[in-house]
């Protein structure tokens, strides 16, 4: 009975918060903004991990290698 009440509950917050999401019937500017900052996000998330990339190629130990990681992981953050 009890699993019956918890399963209940959890589909109805299922349904009530799939209303806040990403609808198709969200007003178009919206949707244009939304759209921006994603690509937005993933243009300094692809940055970022250029900039990492470029610091392991030119590496030339795995003290450098991790230099390079500890380097990157404040800007990982930043993103989140």
């Amino acid at each position: 009975m009890k699993s019956v009440v918890i399963d209940l509950l959890a589909a109805a917050f299922l349904v009530l918060s799939a209303g806040a999401g990403y609808s198709s019937s969200a007003a178009p500017a919206d949707f244009e903004q939304r759209r921006a900052e994603q690509l937005r996000r993933l243009d300094s998330r692809i940055k970022q991990l250029q900039d990492e990339k470029a610091c392991i190629s030119t590496a030339t130990s795995r003290e450098a290698i991790r230099t390079c990681r500890q380097a990157a992981k404040p800007a990982q953050k930043k993103l989140s």
